[in-house]
């Protein structure tokens, strides 16, 4: 009677370690990892400024679906155009370890950097994507 109580909790244990399994491929296939890269430590280093790019403000129009319930069983879905700003970004391109990334700066520090200054850039990199996660710059 012992030994079937024993099989059923250890086949209870299996299943529930077989779900958590699932359950983290899935989260991880989901989110690219992103949620599981959000526990690396952050780093500093040197980096050249290989290219900035000014993006101006802008309207962009993006349609907005409505639907309009009638009376029974009808419905009605439209789109209305909607204009939306966006604002103006300043950009660096940053070469760092020998790959090149994109960091959103301020108007300010963007307008004291020159192609090729020398620049301290805190950012983490993913454990699992090996993605680098820009933090911030600073003007060496």
């Amino acid at each position: 009677m012992e030994s079937i109580a024993f099989v059923g909790i250890v086949g209870i244990a299996i299943l529930i370690v077989l779900f958590t399994l699932v359950v983290l491929i899935w989260f991880g296939h989901q989110f690219g990892y992103k949620v599981l890269d959000l526990f690396s430590r952050v780093k500093n280093e040197r980096g050249i400024l290989t290219e900035k790019e000014y993006i101006p403000s802008r309207t962009k129009i993006v349609n907005k679906r409505v639907v309009r319930n009638h009376e029974g069983f009808n419905s009605t879905v439209y789109d209305i155009p909607d204009e939306i700003q966006l604002p103006e970004k300043c950009i660096l391109h940053i070469k760092l370890n020998e790959e090149v990334i994109v960091a959103p700066v301020s108007k300010k520090l963007y307008r004291t950097l020159e192609q090729g200054d020398s620049v301290t850039v805190w950012y983490s990199q993913g454990r699992f994507s090996k993605k680098i996660y820009f933090k911030k710059v600073r003007r060496l």
